[in-house]
Formats: C-alpha cells, sequence, structure tokens
C-alpha cells in the first residue's frame, strides 16, 4: 500500500515535470524548479506514508511492513509456537509493531530532509 502511493507520487511528480517541460521549453526549467518540484512530490509522499503507518495497526495489519522476530529470533518463536507460547510471541510483536507506529512520526522530519 505505501509502496504504492509512493510509486504513484513518484509518478505524478514525473507526469507534472514533464508536462512543465512540454508547456515551457527546456532551457525555461531550471534545475531549481525540477529539484523543487521533486523534493514535494516526495515530501507529500512521506507525509502520506507517516499518515497511514502511525495510525493503531498501521504496521501490525500491513504485511509488507509488519515487523517479525528476525533471525534467530523467528526460528526461536515459531518453535515457541509449537510449545503453547504462541500468545507471548505476539505480545511481543504486536508491542514492536507499536513501538513502530509511534515513532513514524517523529521520522518525517528525517525523512523529509533526506
Amino acid at each position: 500500500m505505501i509502496r504504492t502511493s509512493l510509486r504513484f507520487t513518484t509518478l505524478c511528480a514525473g507526469l507534472l515535470l514533464s508536462a512543465s517541460a512540454l508547456a515551457l521549453s527546456l532551457g525555461d526549467l531550471t534545475q531549481k524548479d525540477a529539484s523543487g518540484g521533486l523534493k514535494d512530490a516526495l515530501t507529500q509522499g512521506a507525509q502520506l506514508a507517516v499518515k497511514q503507518l502511525s495510525t493503531p495497526g498501521g504496521f501490525s495489519n500491513n504485511p509488507d511492513v509488519r515487523i517479525e522476530l528476525p533471525g534467530n529470533l523467528g526460528k526461536a518463536a515459531k518453535a515457541m509456537k509449537m510449545f503453547g507460547k504462541g500468545d507471548q510471541v505476539e505480545a511481543l510483536e504486536t508491542s514492536m509493531n507499536k513501538a513502530a507506529e509511534a515513532a513514524v512520526p517523529q521520522a518525517q522530519a528525517i525523512l523529509v530532509d533526506a
């Protein structure tokens, strides 16, 4: 969902830049205009991503960005689930995803500045 939104935003930015280039001569489109349009499109994409991911379930309900236990911890989690400790694994993964939801709005400024 987020990737699709970012692709769409980037596509729109490209179309806007192309339309500007067609409406004006290529010499009239400055590097500053082009980079400003691209920055605006990326800023809007970052704002949309932050809005979607910072909502309750923004990470845990989206399989593309859901955070699971990595590597050996993931293997141990599978074993724990087989031994009836799946609730504890789910609680840990849920808390990690909620922490990510809370952290995303603070990362928006970093994304926009980058």
